[in-house]
């Protein structure tokens, strides 16, 4: 699937994903692929960036505290990248693990 914004070039965030497993569960790959679909939606991508950034930003501070003993997002991008190179088909990927403990 492609994905394109009237103008801009539209980089992989966690959004445009999830709108593509959300239309990959309603339709067949080879009608996705094949049948000329147009998908409208009213996400910003400039706005969705800076957003995402901040979400970044914010998240780092509170993994680096020195009371925080949860997986950490490094490490779930990992399992997750991993996860999807193997399952390239698709499905429900790894849930973030709560019970990690850094001391």
């Amino acid at each position: 699937m492609e994905v394109r914004s009237k103008g801009q070039v539209v980089f992989q965030s966690y959004l445009i994903d999830f709108v593509r497993e959300q239309i990959q569960e309603e339709l067949d790959l080879e009608s996705l692929v094949s049948g000329g679909y147009k998908i409208y939606t009213t996400i910003d991508p400039v706005l969705q960036r800076t957003a995402e950034e901040s979400l970044q930003r914010e998240l780092l501070q509170v993994e680096n505290r020195s009371d925080y003993h949860h997986q950490n997002y490094a490490d779930y991008t990992e399992k997750l990248k991993d996860w999807k190179a193997i399952h390239k088909e698709g499905g429900n990927p790894p849930f973030p693990s709560i019970s990690r403990v850094r001391y």
